[in-house]
């Protein structure tokens, strides 16, 4: 056999045991959560909500938990069309927007990943609250754009019996309840519940975080100090634009590895 075959043969039988292993996790799945209901719809729109009971804390309490991570976790996505844009005290509501990225998948060589647009509204009352999360809109790679009701619903993305997920879909609806549910998650402990997600999600949240506070920050001393250098020329005002923020919890994994790396080089 030549060199060529030789190659072909050995990368075919190290890529196959781990084909049949992705193959054998898909059947393993178990996607009973995200069956029928599992996208609520409200009068043809999908609205995810959760009503939380606060014994003991009065409707201003809560207004005020709320709001504070509300702005928070807005915050988090590094983006100025991430916001409160509506508050009412007296009514105890409070409205936001946001837009970030949900990653379908996520290796050394591959990113598979949509980007989201969402609302946040809540109701606050003494010794409860509401959070309703919808208006839900996908831009993927770019060109791509899609609305809940027509992509996760049970009508687009389970099969004629309501028992499978749609392949094509599937991706979608799984994420999009995952992100729903964090949503809620977050909101929990913001009350002060334990935090039940896994220690592997709760690390790259704040990978993300703590990655994306330290490109912020060097992006601003960069800037700094270009101004403290009084650069006039239109090449330095574009320079001045560049974008240091971290979007998602693969590119966090990036540059904590390079940071590793050239930690270890120099």
């Amino acid at each position: 056999m030549n060199k060529l075959t030789i190659l072909f043969l050995t990368m075919l039988l190290t890529c196959l045991p781990m084909a049949m292993r992705a193959e054998s996790h898909k059947e393993k799945r178990d996607d009973t959560r995200y069956l029928a209901g599992a996208v609520p719809v409200v009068d043809g729109k999908v609205v995810f909500s959760k009503e939380f009971q606060i014994p003991g804390m009065s409707q201003k309490q809560i207004y005020d938990t709320v709001m504070k991570w509300m702005n928070e976790r807005l915050k988090e996505n590094n983006n100025p069309d991430s916001r409160v844009v509506f508050s009412d005290e007296a009514q105890g509501t409070i409205a936001g927007v946001g837009e970030e990225w949900i990653t379908f998948y996520s290796s050394a060589l591959s990113l598979d990943r949509t980007w989201v647009n969402y609302q946040i509204t809540v109701t606050c009352k003494p010794g409860s609250c509401l959070v309703e999360l919808e208006k839900i809109r996908f831009t993927y790679r770019d060109t791509e754009k899609y609305k809940a009701e027509e992509w996760i619903t049970d009508k687009y993305a389970l099969n004629k019996t309501k028992t499978k997920l749609v392949r094509g879909l599937a991706k979608w609806r799984r994420k999009t309840v995952d992100f729903a549910d964090d949503i809620f998650m977050d909101v929990a402990v913001a009350f002060g519940a334990p935090d039940t997600r896994p220690k592997s999600e709760k690390k790259k949240k704040e990978e993300v975080s703590v990655a994306a506070s330290i490109a912020n920050s060097a992006a601003q001393d960069e800037r700094n100090s270009r101004q403290g250098a009084h650069y006039n020329t239109s090449h330095d005002s574009h320079d001045n634009k560049e974008d240091f923020t971290i979007h998602s919890a693969e590119e966090a994994r990036r540059a904590i590895i390079w940071g590793e790396i050239l930690q270890r080089k120099y």
